[in-house]
């Protein structure tokens, strides 16, 4: 996590909001590194947490997609595949998820 995101972070915990958003562009090589992670950052916050990842290239390689939502307990709750552009809304009061693809 850089400092920006961590600034991010702390700022939302400061107003309780338990809440975390994340955005990269990461490959596929780095998306189990990321996904554990933010799994981590959920459960050791109980915050729910989110990922929006790009699709197609970027930096001279292809970013991996699979835009993802994990639980306060660090459980994946939805994921997007990594092809194609998709939009991931989480009621965090009633933890119900849509994922529709564009």
């Amino acid at each position: 996590m850089n400092c920006r995101q961590q600034n991010v972070f702390a700022m939302m915990g400061c107003c309780v909001s338990y809440k975390f958003l994340s955005s990269f562009s990461v490959w596929s090589r780095g998306l189990d590194p990321a996904f554990h992670s933010l799994a981590e950052i959920a459960s050791n916050n109980s915050a729910i947490t989110m990922m929006a990842n790009s699709i197609g290239l970027s930096d001279g390689d292809i970013c991996a997609g699979k835009s993802s939502v994990w639980n306060a307990d660090g459980q994946l709750l939805a994921q997007l595949n990594g092809t194609q552009e998709g939009i991931l809304v989480v009621d965090t009061v009633t933890k119900s998820i849509i994922s529709q693809y564009l």
